[in-house]
C-alpha cells in the first residue's frame, strides 16, 4: 500500500518517461541476513557474498525515484527449512529467474496499482543475457516498449547464407552485415568531440516471421557445426515483435561499438532513443545516492519482511529528497 501511494505520488509529480529496472547490491559479511549468498556481479567483475536486489526505478526528464522492489533468493535457500524460518520467508518464495522477479513487478505496478506504462530500460549485461528472450517474450506479451542494452558478442540473430548454412551472428556482427547489405539505417547523435565528429546510430531490423531473414553476402568467423542459440528466435516471435530492432552505437569516426541496443522502437521512434537511454546514465547516479547517502547499503536486519520495510523506506526517503529539490 505504500509503496503504491508513492508510486502513484511520484508518477503524478514527474511524469515518468521511462521505468528503469536495475540490480541492488548489498555486500554482507555473514550467512544468516535474507537472501544472501556468493553471487557474480556484474559491477564489480567478481563473486561477491552479498544480497542481489532489484529496483524499478520511474524515471523523469531530471530525475528519478525507485518505488518497486525484489530480492530474488540464490537457490541455497530453496532448501534449508532452518535459515528459511530464522528470515521469516514466506512459503511461496523460493529462487527463480531475475527476468521473471522483473516482470512480477511491473504486473503489480500496471495492474495492481494502475500506473501507465512507460518504455522499459535494462542492462541486460549483468547476468541476464542467457534470460533475454524470456524477458523480451514477456514484455512484448504484455505489449510494453523496451529498449535492453545487450554485450556485443551474444548471439542475435541466424541469418540464411547463399553459400553455406544458416550462420548465427553476434549483435555486434549482425549491425555489421546489416551496414554491408545497406538495411541499415544511419543518423547522427551526440556532442561534437575534439576531433568534430558526432556518435553514430545504426539501427537494422531484426529478422522476425513477418520480417524475413535476408541472405548473408558472406561469412565472419569460422562456421559451427551446432549453431548456439539465437537471443531471440524469429520462428517461435508474437505478433507484437514486428518492430524489433538492433541499434548501435558507433564512436565518432566508427572506430568501434560504443553500445548495443535491443529495442522494440519503430523507425519514427528510434530518433528518441538516444534521449530515453540516456536515462540510464540518470538513475545510476541517483542509485549512487541511495548507496552512500541514504543507507541502501547500511540494512542490518535479518528477515525478508524487514528487507522490504527497510527498502520501502529508503524509496521514501528518495522521494522526500527529489520532491524537495524539484
Amino acid at each position: 500500500m505504500v509503496r503504491r501511494d508513492l508510486a502513484l505520488l511520484i508518477a503524478e509529480a514527474m511524469e515518468p518517461k521511462t521505468w528503469v529496472i536495475a540490480d541492488i547490491v548489498i555486500p554482507k559479511n555473514g550467512s544468516n541476513s535474507v537472501g544472501v549468498g556468493r553471487q557474480f556481479v556484474y559491477s564489480e567483475g567478481r563473486v561477491v557474498n552479498c544480497q542481489f536486489g532489484i529496483a524499478v526505478f520511474l524515471v523523469g526528464d531530471k530525475w528519478s525515484c525507485p518505488v518497486n522492489w525484489r530480492l530474488p533468493l540464490p537457490p541455497s535457500w530453496d532448501g534449508d527449512k532452518d535459515l528459511r524460518a530464522k528470515a521469516r520467508l514466506p512459503d511461496d518464495e523460493y529462487s527463480g529467474p531475475r527476468w521473471q522477479h522483473m516482470l512480477d513487478a511491473i504486473d503489480e505496478m500496471t495492474t495492481d496499482w494502475g500506473l501507465v506504462p512507460a518504455p522499459v530500460l535494462v542492462d541486460v549485461r549483468s547476468g541476464l543475457e542467457r534470460e533475454l528472450n524470456s524477458l523480451v517474450r514477456g514484455l512484448e506479451e504484455r505489449y510494453l516498449e523496451y529498449a535492453l542494452r545487450v554485450g556485443a558478442n551474444r548471439p542475435a540473430a541466424t541469418l540464411a547464407s547463399a553459400r553455406a548454412r544458416p550462420q548465427t551472428l553476434s549483435f555486434a556482427e549482425f549491425i555489421n552485415e546489416s551496414i554491408t547489405r545497406n538495411t541499415a539505417a544511419h543518423s547522427r547523435w551526440g556532442p561534437p568531440t575534439s576531433g568534430g565528429g558526432r556518435s553514430q546510430l545504426v539501427a537494422a531490423r531484426l529478422p522476425t516471421e513477418r520480417s524475413p531473414a535476408p541472405t548473408s553476402r558472406h561469412r565472419t568467423g569460422n562456421s559451427r557445426r551446432h549453431a548456439p542459440r539465437s537471443a531471440v528466435q524469429a520462428n517461435q516471435t508474437p505478433r507484437s515483435a514486428a518492430h524489433r530492432h538492433v541499434v548501435g552505437e558507433w564512436s565518432p569516426f566508427r572506430n568501434y561499438l560504443r553500445s548495443i541496443w535491443l529495442t522494440s522502437f519503430d523507425q519514427s521512434q528510434l530518433p528518441s532513443l538516444p534521449e530515453t537511454v540516456a536515462r540510464l546514465d540518470l538513475v545510476a547516479a541517483d542509485l549512487a545516492t541511495l548507496y552512500d547517502d541514504l543507507g541502501l547499503r547500511h540494512f542490518e536486519g535479518r528477515s525478508y519482511p524487514g528487507w522490504h520495510h527497510y527498502v520501502t523506506l529508503i524509496s521514501v526517503a528518495a522521494a522526500c529528497k527529489q520532491l524537495s529539490s524539484n
